[in-house]
């Protein structure tokens, strides 16, 4: 599940894993500049524009002003 929200006057993408499987989503060019870490409940990763999220994981991204 993937969202954005405006917090404190600014823009942030949220992405939730709500399985048991780790999951993989690509960035689209649109969201690539959310590239700062806001908030993760779990460890991830982000290869070039790619999330890897752990089961049951959140993590919600800022781009750098």
């Amino acid at each position: 599940m993937v969202f954005k929200r405006i917090l404190e006057n600014k823009t942030i993408l949220v992405i939730h894993n709500l399985t048991s499987d780790e999951k993989q989503l690509t960035l689209s060019d649109n969201d690539q500049s959310y590239n700062h870490i806001y908030f993760t409940t779990n460890v991830w990763n982000n290869v070039k524009y790619k999330v890897y999220l752990q089961p049951y994981s959140t993590v919600i991204l800022d781009s750098k002003s």
